[in-house]
C-alpha cells in the first residue's frame, strides 16, 4: 500500500508531536469509557434495587435513604465527568494535529460541527503541564 502525501501531512507511517498527543488522548478517551461502562453497571445496580422497592410499594424516602453509595446521581455526575473531560482533550489535541497536517480552521469546523471561533479557541487553549508550564499554542 503507497500513502500519500496531501497538501504537507504526514504520510503514514510518520507523526508529529501534536499528532501523538492526540493519539494519546484519544486512548485516555477509551479508558474513560471503559470506566463509564463499569460506572453504568453500578447505576444499574443500583436502579434494581430502587425497582425492587417500588414494586414492593416502598415509597421514594423509604428506598433511597437506604440505597448504597454511589447515588444514582452521583454515578451520573461522576461518568459525565470523566467522558467530559477526556472528550475536550481528544478534541483539543486533535484539531491541533489536524491543523499542523494542513487542514484550515474551515475545513476543521465542519467535521467537528463547530464554528470556525469554536476551532481557533481548541487551538489557542494553553493547558498546564505537569510542570507547570503551559504549552505553547499551535501557530
Amino acid at each position: 500500500m503507497v500513502a500519500a502525501t496531501v497538501a504537507g501531512m504526514p504520510t503514514q507511517g510518520q507523526s508529529d508531536a501534536s499528532s501523538d498527543r492526540a493519539l494519546q488522548s484519544l486512548e485516555g478517551l477509551l479508558s474513560a469509557a471503559s470506566e463509564v461502562s463499569a460506572l453504568l453497571g453500578q447505576l444499574e445496580e443500583r436502579a434494581a434495587f430502587i425497582r425492587r422497592g417500588r414494586a414492593t410499594g416502598l415509597p421514594w424516602h423509604a428506598i433511597v435513604p437506604n440505597e448504597e453509595r454511589p447515588l444514582i446521581v452521583e454515578i451520573t455526575a461522576q461518568a459525565i465527568a470523566l467522558l467530559s473531560s477526556a472528550s475536550a482533550e481528544f478534541r483539543r489535541n486533535e484539531a491541533r494535529a489536524l491543523y499542523q497536517e494542513g487542514l484550515t480552521m474551515d475545513d476543521i469546523a465542519a467535521s467537528f460541527l463547530v464554528t470556525r471561533q469554536r476551532v481557533s479557541s481548541l487551538l489557542r487553549r494553553e493547558k498546564k503541564t505537569e510542570r507547570g508550564r503551559a504549552e505553547e499554542p499551535v501557530n
